[in-house]
């Protein structure tokens, strides 16, 4: 299964890849899909290895795949849903796979979470170590990196008032799930009692994640240019304070000025009255009077001078 599952890998890698070469996106769910299909090649040798010494080399080499698919997952997840950390510079991508760097020098150089193997059958199963401080440190690794990855996906379905940006986060967040929860059955749960029915098939599990994200992208254009996408852009790169509101005056848009110049983040305007920026009663009318001419299709080159409320509670 291993062996049909990893051209799979390497075709839907190349085929997202191939919509936008330049998109940091698409060039880390390539990543992604070489995680995964050296995970899937070296486990096919792992299972049948002739040897115990044989079965530890497959099962090592696998550590390029396996310990780094949670960071890269985050790291994509963080850009395409542009929830920042630290305004999410250059370093921050470094920080996401410092522990997987770091577990991949453990499982080299020393025991890590598999102390040995066992022969059941023909086939090899992991006998785990569930109590080091490894077991602990990659399980932990291991279980926030993804948890978080969909809680973000999944929110900002939640938050988009487009339809289709929606129905692409449920997708992701369902196929992620089941792959997720089949693959811990068999990698951790099972062995970790000591049941050897069905040996580690979570690289195998991991095709229901990319031909959800596959799905995505062909029905509703997942990771493709939209117009909302291309008008953010825009209004971003104007140096001018942008702010969008609905018909009910609640603010929707902010570009990256307003943040600068401001202190307010998307999350802390979205949803707000337009009128908790402004602090003067003089001020609000002036604008009021405007937004009533540009709903009766009036005049609306209009240019007034407004003191604008700051995070800090600065004018």
């Amino acid at each position: 299964i291993s062996m049909v599952t990893l051209p799979f890998y390497i075709f839907l890698g190349w085929y997202v890849y191939r919509l936008d070469p330049k998109s940091t996106i698409h060039r880390l769910f390539i990543l992604l899909s070489l995680c995964f299909s050296i995970w899937a090649f070296t486990f096919i040798f792992f299972y049948s290895a002739p040897d115990k010494s044989s079965a530890w080399l497959w099962y090592n080499l696998s550590a390029l795949g396996r310990f780094f698919y949670p960071a890269v997952i985050l790291n994509m997840v963080l850009i395409f849903t542009k929830k920042k950390i630290n305004h999410y510079k250059w370093y921050n991508p470094v920080l996401l796979y410092i522990l997987p760097l770091i577990f991949l020098f453990a499982i080299f150089t020393g025991p890590f979470i598999t102390q040995d193997f066992t022969l059941i059958d023909g086939q090899w199963y992991e006998i785990l170590i569930t109590n080091n401080i490894w077991w602990y440190a990659y399980n932990s690794y291991y279980l926030i990196y993804i948890t978080l990855s969909f809680l973000l996906i999944g929110w900002w379905g939640y938050k988009s008032t487009f339809l289709r940006e929606r129905k692409q986060a449920l997708i992701m967040v369902i196929s992620g799930l089941v792959a997720f929860i089949l693959g811990s059955l068999t990698n951790t749960f099972l062995q970790q009692m000591n049941i050897y029915v069905v040996p580690s098939l979570a690289q195998i599990f991991g095709i229901i994640f990319f031909i959800g994200i596959a799905y995505a992208i062909v029905e509703y254009k997942l990771l493709k240019l939209t117009t909302a996408v291309a008008a953010e852009e825009i209004t971003n790169k104007i140096t001018d304070l942008i702010i969008l509101l609905d018909p009910d005056g609640k603010i929707i848009e902010i570009n990256q000025q307003v943040e600068a110049l401001l202190g307010f983040s998307r999350s802390d305007l979205e949803g707000k009255k337009w009128t908790d920026l402004i602090k003067t009663p003089e001020d609000i009318s002036q604008i009021q009077n405007f937004l009533n001419q540009v709903n009766g299709k009036e005049d609306m080159d209009k240019k007034m001078e407004i003191n604008i409320q700051t995070k800090d509670d600065d004018n």
